[in-house]
């Protein structure tokens, strides 16, 4: 799991978010990645959040990890099948189980009218 505590979003008409998270395998922090965004368009306001990345399969996760590294950044969206479920929403959660790759975000608070994370780098960082 990659885990996201705080990730802040802000934005008017240009937007920008960002975060900082751990990637836990097998009850161990093996390394820790940034989470940054932008978006231009119809957008006003503030949130933060947090996000819990879920990796379903092995192979998934060896991608992310190969992606991910020091050089390059993962996208969401552009790279891998990702299900995002917003938890408390009507979501399906049965039929993302079946993605290699499953997003969950929740804690929101503040107000901001886009919540996508499509486009969204993370990016492998020194601790």
């Amino acid at each position: 799991m990659l885990v996201f505590p705080e990730v802040i979003q802000a934005g008017v008409g240009i937007g920008a978010q960002y975060g900082e998270g751990v990637l836990r395998t097998r009850g161990r922090s093996v390394g820790y990645y940034s989470f940054t965004g932008g978006s231009i368009g119809f957008q006003f306001g503030a949130q933060r959040k947090s996000i819990i990345i879920a990796f379903m399969q092995d192979d998934a996760l060896r991608f992310f990890r190969e992606k991910a590294g020091q050089d390059q950044a993962f996208q969401i969206g552009g790279d891998a099948s990702v299900a995002f479920l917003t938890i408390g929403s009507e979501a399906a959660i049965t039929s993302a189980i079946n993605k290699p790759i499953v997003a969950f975000v929740f804690n929101q608070a503040g107000l901001m009218g886009s919540l996508s994370l499509e486009g969204s780098n993370i990016a492998r960082i020194e601790r």
